[in-house]
């Protein structure tokens, strides 16, 4: 079986995603503050992946990926203005 960069990419965002809500250990607005940078990884990583599905030629992907990027840049900008 061959080696999907794009796989790793995103199993790579979800597990450091993960770990950052993971570590979260109190309630309130405290927890806000990891799912915020968890989005931020998922962006990252996400943008990373459509680069690697833009070059393979791989257009579903890259399409896909561009509706992540957007969704999760939403739900930054909700929790951003939540805290402040």
């Amino acid at each position: 079986m061959a080696h999907n960069p794009l796989t790793a990419i995103l199993a790579d965002a979800a597990q450091r995603s993960l770990s950052l809500i993971v570590s979260c250990d109190s309630p309130g607005g405290r927890f806000t503050t990891p799912v915020l940078l968890a989005h931020e990884v998922v962006i990252e990583q996400a943008v990373a992946g459509r680069k690697v599905a833009a070059e393979a030629g791989d257009a579903e992907s890259e399409d896909l990926l561009i509706g992540r990027v957007r969704i999760h840049q939403k739900a930054v900008w909700f929790l951003n203005s939540y805290l402040k």
